[in-house]
């Protein structure tokens, strides 16, 4: 799938969020489509992470981070929010 590979592509440059993730991969897009994006991101990052190939990290009181499993460099936070 293209958006899978794309989500994927994104959090290869580090730990994300959904609207980091969005910014980037659906940058074309008007900014008021963007919530129904992340919509669609999100259901990405459940399967891809029931297939066990991306982690979240929930933080109270702030959006959860996505990350790459085995990702191993600084965990960066990818900061295009």
């Amino acid at each position: 799938m293209l958006r899978e590979k794309q989500i994927l592509q994104t959090l290869g440059g580090g730990t994300a969020t959904i609207s980091a993730i969005v910014k980037v991969i659906y940058a074309e897009v008007p900014e008021k489509l963007r919530a129904m994006a992340g919509q669609s991101v999100h259901s990405h990052l459940k399967k891809l992470r029931q297939d066990g190939r991306v982690s979240e990290e929930t933080i109270p009181n702030a959006p959860s981070r996505w990350t790459l499993i085995g990702y191993r460099a600084s965990r960066k936070l990818v900061n295009a929010e």
